[in-house]
């Protein structure tokens, strides 16, 4: 697993508002620190762009991400995971998409 790369991850068993069942999501752990951890940090990805919020990215699926359809990219919702929970690789986003995502984590958390 490398930074920037998009999997399908089990969410279940979630709480309240988090995220459920099975859906994509991005790395966004340093790579140095997935070489030596088991832990993975990353963002949900939804399809259902008529719900984007202020600070989310918008995804168009492409040859490199291999989405099946266009996404966005839910800032507000990081999650750390065993890397267990992360089933299949997808693809990876573009180096625009993942300038946009660092922008957003350093807003996210006020740095």
């Amino acid at each position: 697993m490398r930074q920037g790369e998009i999997y399908m991850v089990r969410w279940d068993p979630s709480v309240g508002s988090e995220y459920r069942k099975t859906r994509p999501a991005v790395i966004i752990s340093s790579n140095a620190i997935l070489d030596r951890s088991k832990l993975v940090t990353c963002v949900a990805i939804s399809s259902k762009i008529g719900k984007m919020h202020q600070g989310d990215i918008l995804l168009p699926k492409d040859t490199l991400n291999r989405l099946t359809q266009d996404s966005i990219i839910k800032m507000h919702h990081i999650s750390t995971f065993d890397g267990s929970r992360f089933i299949k690789y997808i693809g990876h986003v573009d180096d625009k998409v993942a300038e946009q995502i660092k922008l957003a984590i350093k807003n996210h958390f006020g740095l």
